[in-house]
């Protein structure tokens, strides 16, 4: 346990996860403009993708780390039964939704075959989420609300080590051996990995929580972590770009969120962001505006993928020209914004934006 736990000040804190909050999602949408990295190719653009794949990628880790925060000590707030049925109109409704509105486009579009269509066929395109691969995401954060009313009992003052026992453990068995040794071109016994935290993605809402309860983390660790965050992505860069090379094809080693290039960067951003007082110099009028921005945040995220098809329809950019690459991103995210934020106000159909 880190010197000086205790809970923190709301009105800091809820600056700091909005900010991180749409931070985070115009991320994503960096990242999904710029997917040419995950498709080698000897050229500029593609080094500058994968520039901003290794910048953004923190960015899953940091929802997750914010899920935790926000969720962990949910039995302050109500009782398990009111958990899962605000998880369940805020995530698993709109999860079927969307699906079935991204289902309908591409069905409409004629991007699917009459003679694959069947009962089999549309039960893997929704349980694989085949009509749109950033749904990707939902599974994974469902089967953590499903676990968050265990983990949530170790918020107590007296189990709150195991946690920090579960994030030392797990992320020497899920987040660093593997890619080192697989860096060295060696096998890691999957058998090792702490069956509690299954693919590893748990750790970063316990992470979230314990992070967002210490008071202050003392200065040479938070050094230490923003040196260590910094060697993380400039390890990353440089052997994917080199590996890559080698093989002429995009080199994966490195590219799993659980992985210590990814956790570590995500950490240094949430220490970043907590550590700074936000409200010596953000008004409450800024405040509320922050807020009202990050609260759209999930929308953009189930629809950015279709504006991002109208605006390359319409405008013609290739995906590996700049303007797609840097510039699209501001729009993309704008326009979301603006469409969620709408569609908010307008009643029987706002539901579909949580």
């Amino acid at each position: 346990m880190i010197r000086g736990e205790r809970s923190i000040g709301k009105p800091n804190r809820t600056i700091y996860f909005d900010i991180l909050n749409i931070f985070a999602i115009f991320c994503v949408v960096l990242l999904h403009h710029n997917g040419i990295a995950h498709s080698f190719s000897p050229t500029s653009a593609w080094e500058g993708a994968l520039t901003i794949e290794v910048l953004a990628f923190f960015a899953v880790p940091i929802f997750l780390m914010l899920t935790g925060a926000t969720l962990m000590e949910y039995r302050k707030r109500y009782d398990t039964k009111t958990f899962f049925r605000k998880r369940l109109l805020r995530v698993l409704i709109p999860f079927l939704v969307w699906m079935g509105l991204y289902f309908l486009w591409h069905l409409l579009a004629g991007d699917y075959l009459g003679e694959q269509i069947g009962l089999r066929w549309v039960y893997d395109m929704f349980m694989f989420n085949q009509m749109n691969g950033v749904f990707w995401f939902f599974p994974m954060i469902i089967a953590i609300y499903l676990a968050m009313p265990v983990l949530s009992l170790l918020t107590e003052p007296k189990y709150r080590k195991w946690l920090w026992y579960l994030v030392g453990v797990g992320f020497i068995t899920h987040s660093l051996l593997p890619p080192l040794l697989a860096m060295l071109g060696l096998d890691f016994n999957a058998a090792y990995k702490l069956p509690l935290l299954g693919s590893g993605f748990i750790i970063f809402p316990i992470l979230g929580y314990l992070l967002s309860t210490i008071q202050k983390i003392p200065r040479k660790w938070f050094i230490v972590i923003i040196v260590t965050a910094v060697g993380c992505l400039v390890l990353r860069y440089l052997f994917t770009y080199f590996a890559s090379y080698a093989i002429s094809s995009v080199d994966r080693t490195l590219f799993s969120y659980v992985q210590f290039t990814s956790v570590i960067p995500a950490v240094a951003i949430f220490i970043i962001a907590k550590r700074i007082n936000f409200s010596k110099f953000v008004s409450d009028k800024v405040t509320k505006v922050i807020a009202l921005i990050s609260s759209a945040s999930f929308g953009v995220y189930l629809l950015h993928i279709f504006v991002m098809a109208q605006e390359q329809r319409l405008t013609s950019l290739e995906n590996n020209s700049l303007w797609w690459l840097l510039v699209m991103p501001f729009a993309t995210y704008a326009i979301c914004v603006v469409i969620v934020l709408t569609i908010k106000k307008i009643p029987f159909i706002r539901g579909i934006f949580p």
